[in-house]
C-alpha cells in the first residue's frame, strides 16, 4: 500500500525495494480478501439457486483478480446483464480500484522520479506534484464528462476515479508544508466530519457520482486530515475535537484510520 512514508522514500531516494513492497502488499490484501471471497462463494453455492451460479463464479473471479469494477461497469451498460441479481461480491469493486492503484502508482512515481532526475533536472517532489496535478485535471475532466454521458459506467470506471487517488498523493506531498492555527484546525475537523456524514443524505450518490459531486466527501476527508496534522504538530489534544490517526491513501474509500476520538 502506498502510504505517505513510502511516497516520501521514493521522492527522496528515487527507488524502493519492489520485492519488499509486493510482499507487504500481498500480506495486507490477499489473506483477508480471499477468506471473504471463499466464504461468500461457499455460502452462496448453498443458498443461491443453480441458475445463478454462472454469474456468481464470474463475479468471484473478477473480485479475486481485482477487476470487479470493470465487470460491473460492463454489466451496467449490457442490457442482457442488467437483469442480473445483485452479486454478493459487488462491493469488491472498491477494493479492485485500490488494487489497480497499488499496481500502477509505483510506476507513476518511478517515472516521475526519472523525469525529474534525467530529463527536467527539477526537484522530485515538484515534478511528482506536477504529474499528479496533470492526472487530477485529466481524470476529473473525463469523470465530469462520462458521468453526464453514462453515469452507471462512470461509477465503476477506473479512469473516472483516478483523480481521487491523485488528489490523495498531492495532499501527501503538500501536507508537511501546511500549518493551520489551532482554532482553524478545530473548526475544520468538525466541518469535515459533518460533510462526510451528510454526503449520503443530501447527495443522490447513486445517480451523480463520481464527477464533481465526489469532491464533496473528499473535501470533508481533506479537512479532517488537515485537522489531525495540525493538531499533532502543535501537540494540541482535545477530546472534544475529532482526531484521527490516519495515513492518506487515496479517496475512493477515504483513508485508513487507527483511532478516532470525539
Amino acid at each position: 500500500m502506498i502510504t505517505t512514508s513510502l511516497l516520501s522514500r521514493m521522492v527522496k531516494y528515487g527507488r524502493i525495494n519492489l520485492a519488499e513492497y509486493l510482499l507487504g502488499l500481498g500480506k495486507r490484501l490477499f489473506p483477508v480478501a480471499y477468506v471473504v471471497i471463499i466464504t461468500v462463494a461457499l455460502l452462496s453455492i448453498v443458498i443461491m439457486p443453480l441458475s445463478q451460479w454462472p454469474q456468481l463464479i464470474s463475479h468471484m473471479f473478477s473480485s479475486a483478480f481485482y477487476f470487479q469494477n470493470w465487470q460491473l461497469a460492463f454489466n451496467a451498460v449490457d442490457y442482457l446483464a442488467q437483469t442480473n441479481n445483485s452479486s454478493p461480491f459487488q462491493h469488491f469493486w472498491a477494493l479492485s480500484l485500490q488494487g489497480q492503484f497499488y499496481v500502477t502508482w509505483p510506476l507513476v512515481i518511478f517515472l516521475s522520479v526519472m523525469l525529474a532526475k534525467k530529463l527536467l533536472k527539477t526537484p522530485v517532489r515538484k515534478t511528482l506534484l506536477g504529474v499528479l496535478t496533470f492526472i487530477f485535471i485529466a481524470s476529473m475532466s473525463y469523470s465530469i464528462y462520462i458521468t453526464e454521458v453514462n453515469q452507471p459506467w462512470a461509477y465503476f470506471d477506473t479512469f473516472a476515479r483516478a483523480w481521487e487517488f491523485s488528489l490523495g498523493g498531492m495532499l501527501a506531498l503538500l501536507l508537511p508544508y501546511l500549518r493551520l492555527p489551532k482554532n482553524v484546525s478545530f473548526g475544520l475537523g468538525w466541518a469535515g466530519l459533518a460533510v462526510i456524514c451528510l454526503t449520503g443524505i443530501v447527495v443522490p450518490v447513486s445517480s451523480v457520482f463520481p464527477g464533481y459531486a465526489a469532491l464533496l466527501p473528499i473535501s470533508g476527508v481533506i479537512m479532517v486530515i488537515l485537522r489531525q496534522k495540525s493538531g499533532t504538530d502543535s501537540g494540541w489534544k482535545n477530546s472534544s475535537a475529532p482526531s484521527l490517526s490516519c495515513i492518506s491513501e487515496g479517496f475512493p474509500t477515504g483513508f485508513t484510520c487507527g483511532t478516532i476520538r470525539f
